[in-house]
């Protein structure tokens, strides 16, 4: 992945809530548009949507913290 500039999370964020919605064909259509245009930009959004899915995958955020690793146990 591409070195991330912070600057540049107002685009990427802006683009990311676009394609999150879309089908993959569908989303694959706008990131090749995209690349065109911008082959860094598609890169690092198809990294994001790589984590978000392999988080997702994971179930990222989900279920119940263990007490014990909290220290609580």
């Amino acid at each position: 992945m591409l070195p991330f500039d912070t600057a540049r999370w107002p685009v990427l964020s802006a683009l990311l809530d676009e394609l999150l919605p879309l089908s993959g064909p569908e989303r694959e259509v706008r990131l090749q548009a995209l690349a065109q245009g911008n082959a860094d930009t598609a890169v690092q959004l198809r990294a994001l949507l790589q984590a978000d899915q392999a988080a997702q995958q994971a179930s990222f955020l989900h279920g119940v913290a263990d007490p014990q690793t909290l220290g609580e146990g």
